[in-house]
């Protein structure tokens, strides 16, 4: 086991209160963060995810996200089992096709059928947010020291990215396309 991963893992295991054993190899994911799946010395499979960049907004918002939606009692989100600074342990949800291995296989069909399963799904957390944003606010508070409205910059970076990724993928836009992403956020204010 890699040094990162024993960091991980004993981490874990601190802010769970057991020890924690590694199943197979870390889970694909970011230079951001690090996400292992673990066995709990009691036998549970368990989901934990280290945060690897100081950011702490970041680091607040996914586990504020989670704690919300949970508190409006919706399923398309694991439960957090346990927590500190810079990790999460969650409920392990088990193994599950994806969206992007549905998009890179042979069968249109199923990449038709991931899609719209996504965007079900996508539907469903969006709709529970709105029900949680008091509790989102309140959690953000409390893990960062304020709930800022990144929704904005998040836009805009996009704005000004994505023609490029676009570019680079070979896909033809116009530029009105992507500058709509500015005026976006006002549409999402909710009262």
């Amino acid at each position: 086991m890699d040094d990162m991963t024993a960091t991980t893992m004993r981490r874990g295991g601190a802010a769970l209160g057991a020890g924690l054993q590694l199943v197979g190899v870390p889970l694909p994911t970011s230079p951001r963060n690090q996400v292992v799946r673990a066995v709990t010395s009691d036998g549970r499979s368990v989901i934990v995810k280290r945060y690897l960049t100081p950011e702490p907004f970041a680091r607040g918002r996914e586990p504020s996200a989670l704690t919300a939606l949970a508190s409006v009692g919706t399923d398309c989100v694991p439960r957090i089992i346990a927590e500190s600074d810079d990790l999460v342990v969650l409920e392990d949800l088990g193994d599950h096709g994806n969206v992007a291995d549905a998009l890179i296989g042979t069968s249109p069909h199923a990449a038709g059928d991931a899609m719209r399963a996504w965007a079900a799904g996508l539907g469903r957390f969006h709709a529970a947010g709105r029900a949680a944003a008091g509790v989102f606010s309140t959690e953000m508070i409390r893990r960062t020291g304020e709930c800022p409205d990144y929704m904005d910059a998040e836009l805009s970076d996009a704005a000004v990215g994505w023609p490029g990724v676009a570019t680079g993928l070979g896909v033809k836009t116009t530029e009105c396309g992507f500058s709509e992403l500015t005026r976006l956020s006002g549409r999402f204010k909710t009262t």
